[in-house]
């Protein structure tokens, strides 16, 4: 890449832009794929970031832009189904989705890595006994595919993170199937699905698709968009 080109003509007046960072951090090198991509030990330098710890101050939800040390952040997160963190990182992501809350292992590599976590509040320990964890995780996963039946017991997992110390809250996300409406009052952000695999709808009308969706929401809520 040579040069980006930002056509922000807004008519005549003063325009206010807000631009997002500009990395290649979303390159990918194409390579013949083997096993021995997930063996972090013969990743080449280049691609193994490991080492470097990228703590800071934690992410917070300012209005509907989540932001880390004042600096808005465009979340790219993946579902995590074994891969390294590092080796995600190089794909262009900058978080990845668990399905459990982490382990004490997760939470190194994650911190090691400079990944944030999303990630299922924990069942039997404080988020404080994470540690210096704690930095990596960037919201709270209330649940996914989830229907009437979870409102309440959503609610109530809510209401405790909320009265969790202030450096141990964060966004809380949900996708729901069902009852997008009332989840939408409880979580923060609300996920929502993009069109079914067998769907027709070109990719130039995802933008019109989350538009609809997101009126089933509660009045200025906010969302996520899965692809």
């Amino acid at each position: 890449v040579d040069m980006l080109v930002v056509n922000a003509y807004g008519g005549p007046g003063d325009t206010q832009i807000w631009l997002d960072d500009f990395t290649t951090s979303s390159q990918v090198t194409v390579y013949a794929a083997s096993a021995s991509d997930f063996d972090l030990g013969r990743l080449s330098p280049a691609l193994n970031p490991l080492g470097t710890s990228k703590s800071g101050p934690a992410p917070q939800l300012q209005g509907s832009v989540l932001s880390v040390d004042g600096t808005p952040q465009l979340v790219r997160a993946i579902d995590h189904n074994g891969e390294p963190f590092a080796w995600l990182k190089t794909l262009g992501f900058n978080a990845v989705r668990l399905g459990t809350p982490p382990t004490s292992e997760q939470l190194r590599e994650a911190e090691e890595c400079g990944i944030w976590l999303v990630v299922p509040p924990p069942t039997n320990q404080s988020p404080r006994e994470y540690g210096s964890g704690l930095q990596q995780i960037i919201a709270w996963d209330l649940g996914s595919q989830l229907t009437w039946p979870d409102v309440e017991l959503t609610r109530r997992v809510a209401q405790q993170l909320r009265s969790l110390p202030a450096d141990a809250q964060r966004a809380m996300i949900c996708q729901p199937r069902e009852a997008t409406w009332e989840l939408s009052r409880i979580a923060d952000l609300t996920v929502l699905e993009p069109p079914g695999p067998n769907s027709a709808l070109p990719l130039r009308d995802y933008g019109q698709w989350y538009l609809m969706r997101s009126r089933l929401l509660r009045i200025g809520s906010y969302y996520w968009a899965g692809i």
